[in-house]
């Protein structure tokens, strides 16, 4: 049964974006010059989604078609960017909240995306560096209005390297990275944070892209790092 904080909804949107700057450099051949073929992106999305409430748990979720034309995208064996002359992504959002007592609130979201190309030379293939799965879960405690501590986990799953668009190569490992994060309020508009990002230091490798030769250069994740500070809103 809806009550008045439920919802459900669909939508339809246009989008339409021209190239960045960076987007239209050309790297190679030297010396460095714009890229005069590079097209503007556009596409549609068709959403379905809902939002329901049950006393103290809250849940939403959503499938999706997205369809795309030119999809701008980096490819190492022009040192360019180029156009993808079609792709689609379809999938669907879940995301669960719910408050376990009145001082701990807990939660999750998971993210599922089918990318593929559908027109052109890589007809077929998966999009690369377009993760099929993403999972957040967080845990927060409240014993006090003043007070926030958040404990979260955020998943992402096997992605194929840039530039791999016949995905000939191995997909990059999925990882899970930990955060810690407080916020406490001293006073009227005047808030202590800090917070810890990559908590158990994990090892992984955050992309990668495939250059000229078909080889594969990888780049690092990074390590675990800490932020503190004050903020002052008014």
């Amino acid at each position: 049964e809806f009550g008045s904080d439920d919802l459900v909804y669909g939508a339809i949107r246009r989008f339409y974006r021209y190239p960045a700057t960076d987007e239209i450099l050309l790297i190679w051949p030297p010396p460095s010059g714009l890229n005069p073929n590079l097209e503007p992106e556009s596409g549609f999305e068709v959403e379905l989604g809902a939002e329901l409430v049950m006393r103290n748990v809250f849940a939403s979720g959503r499938v999706f078609q997205q369809f795309m034309k030119d999809e701008i995208i980096y490819d190492s064996t022009s040192g360019s960017n180029i156009n993808l002359e079609e792709t689609r992504r379809a999938g669907f959002d879940l995301s669960l909240e719910w408050e376990l007592t009145k001082s701990v609130r807990s939660g999750a979201s998971y993210g599922y995306v089918r990318s593929t190309i559908e027109g052109g030379t890589f007809v077929g293939s998966r999009i690369p560096l377009v993760a099929e799965s993403l999972l957040r879960l967080f845990l927060e405690f409240r014993p006090v209005d003043s007070f926030l501590l958040t404990l979260g986990g955020s998943y992402v799953g096997e992605t194929f390297m840039g530039s791999d668009f016949t995905n000939s190569k191995d997909q990059l490992d999925s990882y899970w990275l930990h955060d810690l994060n407080l916020n406490y309020d001293l006073s009227n508009g005047i808030t202590f944070f800090a917070g810890v990002e990559n908590l158990f230091n994990e090892k992984y490798v955050s992309t990668a892209f495939l250059d000229w030769q078909g080889l594969p250069g990888f780049y690092a994740g990074s390590g675990r790092s800490g932020r503190l500070g004050l903020r002052y809103t008014f």
